[in-house]
């Protein structure tokens, strides 16, 4: 099986003096989400505010189905990141301001930001169905420690995704009961981390 660079792959290597050789690799498919294609996307779609919500509602099915993080910063142009990078709005994109991220944000709490102020103090809220929002702000420090973010100027919404890799990785991962030294190579993104 030829390298495909836009899947990852599952490799499982036997060191021999100094030489390796690579067995029939596994694909990872990475696209396929509990309850269907797309609806990842669809609830990252519902936990945001309006505007938000009708911008990456309005993306093409592909772009929503495929993304893998939605990057917002105040004054910049909301961007989707994914094999098909998109900027909803197109020619008149749109760019939050900082009210509308806090709103934004909000939203993310329940309008209850100080429950999660210990989480967000760790950079990141995780949103229902385990999406993760990265968060850049001011630093508020307590006793030399960051205490909460202020001013959150931007996010980084990585999008989950459930990997089915099944029992053929398990068939090149395991002999019987007993773990095969494996090495997990593939492109950012396609779920080594989530497979280990």
């Amino acid at each position: 099986d030829a390298y495909d660079p836009s899947r990852g792959f599952l490799w499982t290597k036997f060191l021999r003096v100094g030489t390796c050789r690579a067995e029939t690799p596994a694909r990872l498919h990475m696209y396929g989400t509990k309850g269907g294609v797309g609806q990842s996307m669809q609830s990252v779609i519902k936990c945001c505010c309006e505007p938000f919500r009708s911008h990456l509602a309005a993306l093409p099915e592909r772009v929503r189905c495929a993304a893998r993080e939605v990057r917002i910063r105040a004054g910049q142009p909301l961007r989707v990141r994914g094999p098909y990078d998109a900027i909803p709005g197109g020619d008149r994109p749109f760019c939050p301001t900082t009210a509308q991220l806090k709103q934004l944000l909000d939203g993310f709490c329940g309008h209850s930001p100080y429950a999660y102020e210990a989480q967000m103090a760790q950079g990141y809220l995780t949103l229902p169905g385990g999406h993760r929002v990265g968060l850049c702000g001011r630093a508020v420090l307590r006793e030399g420690k960051i205490a909460r973010l202020a001013e959150i100027q931007a996010m980084n919404i990585r999008i989950a995704r459930q990997v089915s890799i099944g029992e053929e990785a398990a068939d090149f991962l395991f002999d019987g009961r007993r773990a095969k030294s494996t090495l997990v190579i593939s492109p950012p993104g396609m779920g080594k981390t989530t497979l280990l």
